[in-house]
């Protein structure tokens, strides 16, 4: 089970800020690790049996929102903080997803 030790932050992605003052190379190696893990998880739960639940105790945002649509199951917390955040949307024009 994925969730996290914060309360009412499951999880966020990268600090967008940071990434702009970031080289192109740092950028390319961040965004294939993120991609590496990512994908670590679908490939474990299609071929171990074991299932992966994101435990969503508050907001998941950008690539913490990825990582909870990596695994099969997620649930969002009855809490009423529980959210998603894309923040990708009007700054960047992209929807974080899954690649599979």
């Amino acid at each position: 089970m994925l969730t996290s030790g914060l309360d009412r932050m499951f999880c966020a992605g990268a600090n967008i800020r940071m990434l702009a003052q970031s080289s192109h190379a740092w950028k390319v190696n961040f965004c294939k690790f993120t991609n590496e893990t990512r994908s670590g998880i679908e490939d474990a739960t299609a071929s171990s049996g074991q299932t992966y639940i994101a435990a969503l105790n508050g907001t998941a945002a950008g690539g913490g929102y990825e990582l909870a649509l990596a695994v099969r199951t997620d649930r969002a917390g009855r809490r009423r903080n529980s959210a998603v955040a894309l923040p990708e949307v009007p700054l960047l024009a992209c929807c974080p997803a899954p690649e599979g």
